[in-house]
Order: C-alpha cells, then sequence, then structure tokens
C-alpha cells in the first residue's frame, strides 16, 4: 500500500511584526520551492504580540500571499490564553477583520480552536453554519474539543444540515501518539482529516534535546508539553540510535512515519528558519519524493 501525498502547511510561529517585506517574500517564495502548499494564519499558536493586532494575518495580506497561490486557513479569534467567545456576533466580526487583513474573501480552512463554554454548542454550530453559506470558508476545522464535545458537535450538524467539521487540528508525533486510542478512529470513521501538529515534538525529533539548541525559537514554547517527561527524551535517543546506522536522521525517519498514514495534514509549525534559510529544505524533500 502507497500512501498519499500528505498537504504540508506553514505555521504562524514563522511570522513576526520584526519581519520585514523582503523577508516574508523570500520565506513564501521557498516554501513554494519546498513543496508548502497552505499557511496556518491564526493567531491562536503566534506570539503574544499578534494576539491584539492580527499581524500574521496582516503580514501574509501585504505579501499577497493567497495570490501567491497558498491556501490560507485562519481561526476564529481568540486571545493570549486560547481562549474564544463563539456567539454570532463575535464570531462575525472576528471573521470579518481576518478577511479584511487577508485581503482575501474566503479562507480554505477556518478553525475553532476551542469550544466556548459560555455559548451553547448548538448556537456555535449554526454560526458556524452561517458563515460558510455566506462562502467566508470552505472546510471547517477544530481543535482542542473532548472526545464527547466532538461526538456532540457532530449530531448537532447532522440534525440541522449544518456544515460539520472536516479538519482536526492536534499534537501527534511519533512519540506523542495518544489519540491514537479513542480520538483518531472517531475521526477516520467520519471522514476528518487529522491536522498533525507539532511533528518534530519540539525540536526532540529534529536531534535537538539540549534546551540552549531551541532558545528563542518556536521549539522552545512546544517543548514545554515534553518537559519533565523523561520517557519521551529516551524515545528521542531510542529514534537516534536506531536510524543513524541506515544514514537517516530522526527528522527524516519522524516525517516518514507521519506519511505513511495517507490522510495527514502535516503542520511545519515553527519552519520558519527552515524557510529563510532553506536548511533541511532538501530532507523534506526527499522524504515527500517531491525531487
Amino acid at each position: 500500500m502507497k500512501a498519499m501525498r500528505p498537504s504540508l502547511g506553514l505555521g504562524p510561529g514563522a511570522l513576526t511584526q520584526q519581519e520585514s517585506s523582503e523577508h516574508i517574500n523570500s520565506m513564501l517564495t521557498t516554501a513554494r520551492e519546498l513543496g508548502i502548499n497552505s499557511i496556518d494564519a491564526s493567531t491562536a499558536h503566534a506570539h503574544p504580540e499578534q494576539h491584539a493586532t492580527g499581524s500574521s494575518e496582516q503580514l501574509l495580506g501585504q505579501a499577497q500571499a493567497a495570490e501567491r497561490g497558498f491556501a490560507i486557513n485562519a481561526a476564529v479569534e481568540s486571545n493570549a490564553d486560547g481562549r474564544c467567545s463563539l456567539n454570532r456576533g463575535q464570531v462575525w466580526e472576528s471573521v470579518k477583520g481576518t478577511l479584511a487583513r487577508l485581503g482575501v474573501e474566503q479562507v480554505d480552512v477556518l478553525y475553532i480552536h476551542a469550544p466556548d463554554s459560555e455559548t451553547l454548542l448548538e448556537q456555535q454550530a449554526a454560526a458556524m453554519d452561517d458563515l460558510f453559506r455566506q462562502g467566508k470558508f470552505k472546510r471547517l476545522g477544530v481543535a482542542n474539543f473532548s472526545l464527547i464535545m466532538l461526538q456532540d458537535y457532530l449530531t448537532i450538524c447532522q440534525q440541522n444540515n449544518y456544515v460539520r467539521p472536516s479538519v482536526f487540528a492536534v499534537t501527534y508525533n511519533l512519540i506523542w501518539r495518544f489519540p491514537e486510542a479513542k480520538l483518531i478512529p472517531l475521526l477516520r470513521q467520519h471522514g476528518i482529516t487529522v491536522a498533525a501538529q507539532s511533528p518534530l515534538a519540539g525540536g526532540l525529533l529534529a536531534g535537538r534535546f539540549a534546551p540552549e539548541q531551541l532558545r528563542g525559537t518556536e521549539g522552545e514554547r512546544y517543548r514545554r508539553t515534553y518537559a519533565g517527561k523523561p520517557g519521551f527524551h529516551a524515545a528521542a535517543a531510542d529514534l537516534v540510535a536506531l536510524v543513524s546506522p541506515h544514514g537517516m536522521s530522526p527528522a527524516e525517519a519522524s516525517l516518514r512515519w507521519l506519511c505513511w498514514h495517507s490522510d495527514w495534514w502535516v503542520g511545519l509549525r515553527g519552519y520558519g528558519g527552515l524557510c529563510r534559510t532553506r536548511l533541511d529544505g532538501g530532507e523534506i524533500l526527499d522524504v515527500l519524493g517531491w525531487k
């Protein structure tokens, strides 16, 4: 069995307000050359200053990313702690601002980064359906929903003929495989694509074990997920020992493992440095067989 080619996406951690237009244009050019075909412009995982200003969206709009062939993904606006309001009025205002900053009339995937505990789930689903029927997005994505909440949301959508989620964003990689127990079977049952985030486990699966190797990078933020858990570090070290004799890097092995699972959208969050410098770019192309 041969796996289908996954979709590669660039995450918002690659963009900050300090970027020059030349830098961003260069990054986007290199991203296209590396086969990256979508950009997640949401503020949910962005730097703190981006939550207030939507700067990642604005920078992508100024660079005309959509006109350059990228599918743009976005999310309902959330604050720095990830919370968002999903009542009808605020959802519309959020998406209106996002589309204006991006300079587009529609995004590919619109994410609900987290459920709203103060708004009924039925109202959240109705608000997203309104946006879909107005042509504001092509596909609905969700993240950070519990299994029960996702099941309830899907039931509401089925009962009311609302647009249902078709993408679920979740941390998933060679050493973080908890979604395999219950979540991924449910997603496959409903034909929902997995957006696999943190594919290199905050740098661990790239062979970067020391904190100083990630200082000042997006990997430093994602490393917190694995901090204080020696088992993850031991597993990553075992991977290095296993693949090195075969001339393979741990990053290559990890990406190959993800790509074998045919329906993934692989989110290369924090790969801004790759797109600026081409470091490891050839390796990714080799992994995916795109050369």
